[in-house]
């Protein structure tokens, strides 16, 4: 562990650099968002620390991205005596670290971060809003968690939305105020780069995949990729697939992730799965690229979302996409030319433009070919790194206003 100075009000390393907790309540999540961007971030001017809960991949994040990692057990759930447990350890961790700046992703992981740092003093608290979560439940939680939500806001000196639709939301909601909320999407572009590169190898992707998975190449298959839960709309899929393939015979669901024991799917659904032979489950994948290459069109039929990557992902590699028109969604797709809205919850709906697209290639293609288009014109990591440095330099200058 790096010596600790003050430089202009500033928690600095003994090499001049500024030290900056990131944290997720998963190490999944920086597996997933933060992969290069630490590493960069590093290279430029900071000292980084990743805080998430325990996990295999939190190790060789830590090795691959050449940064300090620190593992906190926290919850994804509401559970009070647990997440008070962790805030105490967060805290001691934050006044042995002394940063100039926490950075909080994900709901619980953020609020955490967000009462810890003020607990601990921190100069500078930045919470970025991953999902609408709210917008997903009903009675006491949706209470619970519109108040953590404007609670991990109110303690943010920044919060950094995804998108436009976010953004909105979260001032129309009186999450933040427009004074302090920010639109930047460093995180879901990290991982679209590589995906459009590799678009090219679509054909070859889908002839292996197929092969591997025992569809004919000549099938038709529309994909799901994601937590196979029921706020992801995957009930409504399947009972879509489970109507459509009478009048495709050739159609094929694939299914991409893995169930959760706490948001199990209806034991209706998982009776239409294990019934149908032409709806395959692979399980979690941590490369993608193969299983998009090997769909005819991507459907994420989600209740909430903050800017989804995985229908960046289909665009990147030339796959059309029906979507939900929910804030973040609405940001990820241009309507009608690089795939279709549709209301969330709405099966008739949701059947309704899957019947029209699985019965035009013409228009799939047309679409998958113009969402590569505007995924190169979109796409660029490294630019919205800068921009998020700027943002990191900026708050780091303005935190001598607020020593520890």
């Amino acid at each position: 562990m790096s010596k600790r100075s003050r430089k202009q009000g500033q928690t600095v390393s003994d090499n001049g650099k500024i030290v900056i907790v990131v944290q997720t309540t998963v190490p999944k999540t920086l597996e997933a968002f933060f992969e290069g961007q630490l590493r960069w971030l590093q290279a430029h001017g900071f000292e980084v620390h990743a805080v998430s809960s325990p996990g295999k991949s939190l190790k060789s994040i830590g090795t691959g991205e050449g940064i300090a990692i620190h593992s906190i057990q926290m919850s994804r759930s509401i559970t009070p005596l647990a997440d008070l447990v962790s805030l105490c350890r967060l805290v001691r961790l934050y006044r042995r670290l002394r940063p100039t700046i926490v950075h909080g992703f994900t709901p619980k992981a953020g609020l955490l971060a967000m009462l810890a740092g003020w607990v601990a003093r921190v100069p500078v608290r930045i919470y970025t809003i991953f999902g609408v979560t709210p917008t997903s439940s009903t009675g006491l939680k949706r209470y619970l968690l519109r108040t953590t939500e404007r609670l991990a806001c109110a303690l943010a000196h920044r919060v950094f939305c995804e998108c436009d639709s976010i953004r909105r939301w979260a001032i129309g909601e009186g999450m933040a105020g427009s004074f302090k909320t920010y639109v930047l999407a460093a995180w879901s572009c990290n991982t679209v780069k590589d995906i459009f590169i590799r678009g090219c190898r679509r054909a070859e992707y889908c002839r292996s995949t197929r092969e591997a998975l025992g569809i004919a190449e000549s099938a038709l298959v529309m994909g799901f990729v994601g937590r196979i839960v029921p706020d992801k709309g995957v009930s409504e899929l399947i009972e879509a697939q489970h109507i459509l393939e009478r009048e495709f015979p050739n159609l094929h669901l694939l299914l991409v992730g893995t169930p959760e024991a706490g948001q199990p799917l209806s034991c209706a659904s998982v009776r239409l799965v294990r019934s149908s032979p032409q709806t395959v489950s692979v399980g979690f994948q941590s490369d993608v690229a193969p299983y998009l290459g090997a769909m005819d069109l991507l459907v994420h039929p989600s209740y909430r979302e903050g800017l989804p990557t995985v229908p960046l992902e289909a665009a990147a590699m030339g796959v059309p996409v029906v979507m939900s028109a929910i804030p973040g969604c609405v940001d990820a797709i241009e309507d009608g030319q690089t795939g279709v809205l549709v209301p969330p919850r709405d099966l008739a709906a949701l059947t309704e433009t899957l019947r029209v697209l699985l019965g035009d290639p013409a228009m799939r293609e047309r679409m998958g070919a113009t969402g590569r288009e505007w995924v190169a014109r979109w796409c660029d990591a490294e630019q919205t790194w800068e921009e998020l440095t700027r943002h990191y330099m900026q708050l780091a200058v303005i935190s001598g206003a607020r020593r520890w």
